[in-house]
């Protein structure tokens, strides 16, 4: 029976978690969070895509708390670099940077197609 994992912790992610996490079967993307610039998981992002496939996993990314725009970006740009589906989420709804922000990461086809300074 395939599970629905939503929310894995990729700062604490192992090798064996990692090899475990492409045996199970999925029902949708494996699910986790890059909210805080600050916490360094590009080796934990790395050590996962060595098992899972980029495709099978979607990034929560939260701008405007934590973050400034160029590291929103950066995030955002990186976790595409990846070949892993980003997913912005704004912190201020009503911030006119963070509602174009996410409009432009969260449609695929205006992401795929324009760059942010494009878009702008």
């Amino acid at each position: 029976m395939p599970v629905n994992l939503h929310g894995v912790d990729i700062r604490i992610i192992d090798d064996e978690q990692s090899r475990s996490l492409n045996k199970i079967r999925h029902l949708k993307q494996i699910h986790f969070a890059w909210d805080n610039p600050a916490d360094n998981i590009i080796n934990h992002i790395e050590l996962l895509i060595n098992h899972v496939k980029p495709y099978k996993l979607m990034c929560y990314v939260l701008v405007g708390y934590w973050s400034t725009p160029e590291q929103d970006l950066y995030r955002v740009l990186k976790l595409n670099e990846y070949g892993i589906s980003p997913f912005v989420m704004p912190f201020d709804k009503n911030n006119k940077y963070h509602q174009r922000f996410a409009r432009w990461v969260n449609h695929k086809a205006i992401f795929k197609s324009t760059t942010w300074e494009n878009y702008r």
